[in-house]
């Protein structure tokens, strides 16, 4: 009976055992179920990731020509960290543009358009998990100022020179002006009840400078103008043109030739434009009179009763240019107006001795600056070849000289 009572006794703390061992499987088993059911949510679990929170920032309002501040660093990354920033900008047509930094925390940009812009930002952390969030701005029409700067062109080495900005207030009124020197900056100052503001420079050395002036108005918004001046010694600068000319014509006939000439320079001046051959005598000549940068077409016109072929040139005091021209031979009706007042040469001479005459001749006519030849030759024997000589008298030993004369005048 004893040692079925122990047997018994074992049985209980078996079952006793056995039950407290089934309790506690059975616990540590729910326990791994119930682990199991969340990985399978992916809501924390191990294995799955979770997007980050993009942050634009707040919607905006503001006006046209604004900047527009953008910043994202509110985005955070639930699983790691914010690795990389993307900026879009949709403008109110559909269009799309990036901002002055399209891949930073922090970007800007100024709307020129009135209307709705989206500024999307898209952000990638660690894991490479993307995430986009927009703000809205709203963009109201605004006009800048308006921006003019007046002085001189031109001026001496070492003069002072006023300048004077004029502003026209947009939709806000006028702030300020900031002025400039080769694009360095020189000095600024408020507006008051004026829309204007003089500066005064001394420009020191020849060369090109700049004097710009940006106006900027009390909503921020500013505008700028520049005004070139050319420093150096004043000259002027006759550059001409032959535009046309009537060639061919026959000998009698008049021929004209068009010229323009521009005075590039910086002074007011006037020069003689004469149309000359080769052998550098002038057929004809007019005074031109030119301010800095203006033009003028004139005719010099050419009658003659010799056969010519070849180039004429029209000549300023600063340049040449040349064309082919062609006198046919023909009849030639012209009578010259130019006399012979006084003609003196040796009595006698011997053979192979070299004999000096002088004229003095006067244009009777009325035409201004005509041209005309004088030659000397024995009687009975051909004209020699002539060549120019610009002397108040010409001495002559069997050659020809061109003499141009103006109404009235003798030489």
């Amino acid at each position: 009976m004893e040692g079925g009572k122990w047997k018994q006794v074992g049985l209980i703390i078996g079952v006793c055992l056995g039950m407290v061992f089934l309790v506690s499987t059975v616990a540590v088993a729910g326990a791994a179920d119930e682990q199991s059911t969340d990985q399978k949510t992916g809501a924390i679990g191990a294995n799955e990731t979770v997007a980050p929170n993009a942050e634009a920032g707040l919607d905006q309002q503001v006006g046209q020509y604004e900047t527009v501040y953008l910043d994202s660093g509110d985005s955070t990354a639930r699983d790691g960290d914010i690795d990389s920033y993307e900026w879009e900008i949709t403008h109110p047509d559909g269009k799309t543009s990036t901002p002055q930094c399209a891949d930073c925390q922090q970007s800007q940009f100024v709307p020129e358009v009135p209307g709705t812009y989206n500024a999307t930002v898209t952000v990638t952390d660690t894991n490479g998990v993307e995430a986009s969030d927009t703000l809205y701005v709203e963009v109201n029409e605004r006009e800048p100022p308006e921006t003019e700067v007046d002085g001189v062109s031109s001026a001496d080495p070492g003069s002072t020179e006023e300048f004077v900005v004029s502003g026209t207030p947009g939709t806000a009124d006028l702030l300020s002006v900031e002025w400039a020197e080769n694009g360095l900056t020189q000095t600024s100052a408020f507006f008051d009840d004026s829309t204007t503001k003089r500066y005064q420079t001394t420009l020191p050395l020849p060369g090109i400078y700049t004097i710009g002036a940006t106006v900027v108005d009390t909503s921020g918004l500013s505008t700028q103008d520049e005004h070139q001046v050319e420093v150096g010694e004043e000259y002027s600068h006759y550059v001409v043109a032959i535009d046309e000319t009537t060639a061919p014509v026959e000998v009698g006939e008049p021929m004209e030739v068009t010229v323009t000439v521009d005075n590039q320079g910086n002074l007011a001046d006037t020069q003689p434009i004469a149309l000359e051959t080769p052998d550098r005598v002038v057929h004809a000549e007019k005074n031109v009179t030119l301010e800095p940068d203006e033009q003028q077409t004139v005719t010099l016109e050419w009658e003659s009763c010799d056969t010519f072929n070849g180039e004429v040139t029209a000549v300023s005091q600063d340049d040449a240019d040349s064309t082919l021209v062609e006198i046919r031979d023909g009849a030639c009706d012209v009578d010259s107006p130019f006399e012979v007042e006084r003609f003196d040469a040796p009595a006698q001479a011997t053979e192979g001795e070299t004999v000096e005459t002088t004229a003095t001749i006067r244009n009777a006519g009325d035409d201004p600056w005509l041209t005309s030849t004088v030659a000397t030759r024995p009687q009975g024997q051909k004209q020699s070849t002539w060549n120019q000589m610009r002397h108040a008298s010409y001495r002559c030993s069997g050659r020809v000289l061109s003499v141009r004369l103006a109404p009235a005048t003798s030489q």
